[in-house]
């Protein structure tokens, strides 16, 4: 018997766990989701959704209602709410016992989110107090915040206008109103409100038009004027643009 040394027989060891871990999938490879190892494919992805992470579901049509509770996400759903485009969507379901069963679904493409509640009591029947059909969650995203009410000013804005469904402005005036205004997106939106004299018979109008190209804001127009018994008149205070939001 020929005695090793001890360097002979170190590396004699490291020959056989080389050739050990390259000589298959059975053999005691590191697990990924190519090769099975001390955990296979299947064991690795279902540690992964334990911990949150979405299944991915087939490229055929899946019926959203089909699911089972866990997270999932998909390009192909059926059954999913209509949108502006598709892409991939994020879906969350949720099975409680027998109370029935919340999807949730997150739009990447267009940041949109959506839901449904299925709620039945423990004979199936359907809870008459459950709304039927999806319901979007209207999500603000804040494109400026500050005040301004000169015509020459120019404010940046954080995101495109055109992104967004809706466009929220907030304004004031010197006069003590404070409002908010939902406009359906469009590149100039008109502002207006208005106020009755506390001491005497007259108002005052404000009226403002709104800009925003790109990632810019400016206003066109404001002014205001004071109505009195004796007529209009031009009045010095103006609306103040205060916060202006786009919502998906």
């Amino acid at each position: 018997m020929v005695k090793l040394s001890s360097a002979d027989e170190l590396q004699l060891l490291a020959n056989k766990l080389s050739d050990h871990i390259g000589s298959g999938d059975q053999a005691h490879l590191s697990v990924d989701f190519d090769h099975a190892g001390f955990m296979t494919p299947d064991h690795l992805m279902a540690l992964f959704h334990s911990n949150g992470r979405e299944k991915q579901l087939p490229a055929t049509p899946t019926d959203v209602f089909s699911l089972s509770a866990g997270h999932f996400y998909s390009e192909n759903l059926l059954n999913a709410p209509a949108t502006n485009g598709q892409g991939v969507w994020i879906i969350d379901v949720s099975k409680p016992a027998w109370t029935g069963q919340m999807y949730m679904l997150r739009n990447i493409a267009n940041g949109e989110i959506w839901y449904q509640v299925r709620h039945t009591d423990k004979n199936g029947n359907t809870d008459s107090r459950a709304t039927s059909g999806w319901t979007k969650i209207e999500t603000a995203f804040p494109l400026w915040e500050g005040d301004f009410s000169d015509i020459n000013t120019t404010v940046n804005l954080a995101d495109q206008r055109a992104k967004f469904r809706l466009i929220r402005v907030a304004i004031m005036t010197g006069g003590g109103i404070n409002s908010v205004e939902t406009f359906q997106n469009s590149d100039e939106f008109t502002l207006s409100a208005g106020q009755v004299t506390s001491n005497a018979y007259g108002a005052y109008m404000y009226q403002a038009n709104l800009r925003l190209q790109g990632l810019t804001g400016h206003l066109v127009v404001n002014r205001s004027v004071q109505l009195t018994a004796d007529g209009i008149k031009p009045y010095t205070d103006l609306i103040h643009i205060k916060k202006i939001e786009g919502i998906i």
